[in-house]
This record gives C-alpha cells, structure tokens and sequence, in this order.
C-alpha cells in the first residue's frame, strides 16, 4: 500500500471520484472543474496522480507523511487480519445453513456475538460482530 499512496495527493479519494459520487477532493478542490476540457481522458489530467504527465498545477497538493503511510499499512493490516478469520467461519455457516438461514456465532476475531445470515436466493452470506469496529462484510 505504500507505493500507492506515494503516488497520490493526500486529499485525492479515488473510489468517490471515479464513482462519480463526487468531484471533489477530500480539501474541497473540484477536481474535474480544475482539469477542465475534454470529458474523454480527464481523469488522466487531474493533478492528484504523479503518475500523470499533465501541465495542470493544484495549489492544495499534499504528500502523505512516511508516518501516515506507517499508521495506513498498519490499520490495512490489521484489517486483513480479521478479514483471514471470515473464510473458515463461511464454511461452517454454509453447512449449517445450506439452503439459507441466519443466527449468532461467537466472533473468531474478538469472541462476541457474530450475527449472521445467508441468503436462500443465491447463498451470499453477510455478518457483523457486536464488538466494538470488530468486522463486518457482505458476499
């Protein structure tokens, strides 16, 4: 995650962007409004990718610290971790529930309450552990 995030400008929030959520930047700069012209390629004009070979300069640009990269690679790693012990608890919830069906489970992360459900339509699972920011997902 760090060569990534020594590409871009700080306050660049590429998934918001590129999912036309918005145009803005996380510092307000209205991205697709600085880089101006041709809707076609514009997102290889914005100033937040050092990547882009583009004459337009923003005033705003920032580069994240080494300890922000530090504290991001930590956070995504951790996060990681508790996504690794997910796959195993799928597979005892597919066998206990194979045409669909929900319940509780002691989280393999924190050992709280996870409640979960499986879909009878096309067998996606979803959970979400009580603890405290412990771990949540969706199939």
């Amino acid at each position: 995650m760090e060569k990534i995030r020594k590409k871009f400008c700080k306050h660049y929030d590429g998934r918001e962007i590129l999912l036309g959520k918005t145009r803005k930047c996380k510092d307000g700069v209205n991205v697709r409004e600085l880089v101006g012209g041709e809707i076609s390629g514009w997102m290889n004009r914005i100033p937040c990718c050092k990547a882009n070979e583009s004459d337009i300069v923003c005033e705003l640009y920032q580069d994240y610290t080494q300890e922000e990269i530090d504290a991001n690679d930590a956070w995504l790693n951790a996060h990681m971790e508790r996504c690794k012990a997910i796959g195993p608890l799928c597979v005892i919830i597919r066998k206990k529930h194979p045409h669909g069906g929900c319940g509780e489970i002691e989280c393999p992360v924190c050992g709280s309450v996870l409640d979960y459900g499986r879909a009878s339509s096309n067998g996606h699972i979803h959970g979400q552990c009580r603890g405290d920011g412990c771990i949540s997902w969706m199939e």
